[in-house]
């Protein structure tokens, strides 16, 4: 399991957010987020009631790509960032 969440690649594109995995990718179109939360250590994006995208921010080089993810995502969602 932890393999394939270290091989996975997610992508801010104009349309949403692509998952990029070994053999197959997936868009989650903007419009298909419910909320953006963040917390001390990463960002929450629920999709529906139980299902949600967990982005660590671990993954980012620094606090600036940390502020520059946050801002796409709130801009092209549409929506604020809730903290957590």
């Amino acid at each position: 399991l932890k393999e394939i969440y270290q091989e996975t690649k997610i992508i801010a594109c104009e349309d949403g957010l692509v998952l990029c995995y070994k053999t197959y990718k997936i868009t989650i179109y903007w419009s298909s987020f419910q909320d953006l939360l963040e917390s001390r250590d990463s960002f929450l994006l629920p999709v529906k009631k139980y299902n949600y995208i967990v982005v660590p921010k671990r993954v980012f080089d620094n606090l600036e790509d940390i502020k520059r993810f946050g801002k796409i995502i709130a801009t092209q969602s549409g929506r604020q960032i809730i903290p957590i």
